[in-house]
């Protein structure tokens, strides 16, 4: 009789022993990059999508290597105190690795660098946490019938716009300030915003700061994020790819 699916014993040793070994790959392969190119950059991605990372991978191929994953793993390779420093200053290149952060390796120009990392930066639909780049007021008065079901004025009464059904028909009982300018949003707020197809994210990676190794300095090319370089990264703040 065979054997069910649910009874199949998995060996963790086996598990644990791939996923060391892996990280360790990575490792090995990012301290690889520092001896075959001559910049590294800390990335910043906003809202990417696998497609938009593979077009940037692609259009970058032969002149740079990018690395996304645990930021914590990165900072290992790279070194997380001065003491443990891969390079001179490297560990302070680790430091600016919080959120949805990699490395770029190239030896490309500033320019062509950001040249490519512009190429696929995209309009999109803002999420919950994105900042609000304007100020989005939904007036008082009905919507459109064809385009807003009255099947769906529970939704939005719930999502906080202040609504009511007259006959099959969603009316705004007031003018709703959906969000303004420099607001931090809140899912339900991102959910409104996608209804009434406001676009107000963008889809990019940014560059916070570049170490060279003819130097070994670090330029911290955010000013926003100068302020990573005096603050302990925390152990769980990981991201992945």
């Amino acid at each position: 009789m065979p054997r069910s699916k649910r009874s199949k014993t998995v060996v963790l040793a086996k598990v644990e022993k791939k996923t060391r070994e892996a990280k360790q790959e990575i490792i090995k392969q990012i301290r690889e990059a520092f001896d075959t190119y001559d910049t590294v950059y800390v990335i910043d991605s906003h809202n990417m999508t696998s497609s938009s990372w593979q077009q940037l991978r692609t259009s970058m191929k032969g002149y740079a290597r990018i690395f996304m994953g645990k930021n914590q793993l990165m900072r290992y390779a790279l070194g997380k105190t001065e003491e443990e420093s891969y390079r001179t200053k490297t560990w302070q290149l680790g430091r600016l690795l919080k959120g949805m952060t990699g490395l770029l390796f190239t030896s490309a120009p500033e320019e062509k660098v950001r040249s490519a990392l512009a190429s696929v930066a995209r309009p999109c639909l803002a999420r919950g946490g994105d900042v609000a780049t304007k100020t989005i007021v939904i007036p008082q008065g009905p919507l459109d019938r064809d385009k807003y079901s009255f099947a769906l004025e529970p939704e939005l009464r719930k999502l906080g716009l202040p609504t009511s059904l007259q006959n099959t028909v969603i009316h705004v009982l007031c003018d709703h300030v959906l969000c303004k300018e420099g607001d931090v949003l809140t899912s339900a707020q991102a959910r409104l915003l996608k209804h009434f197809d406001h676009v107000l994210s963008e889809s990019s990676v940014t560059l916070r700061g570049v170490w060279h190794k003819e130097t070994e300095d670090l330029d911290v090319l955010d000013p926003n994020c100068l302020y990573l370089l005096d603050t302990a990264p925390a152990e769980e703040d990981e991201q992945s790819d």
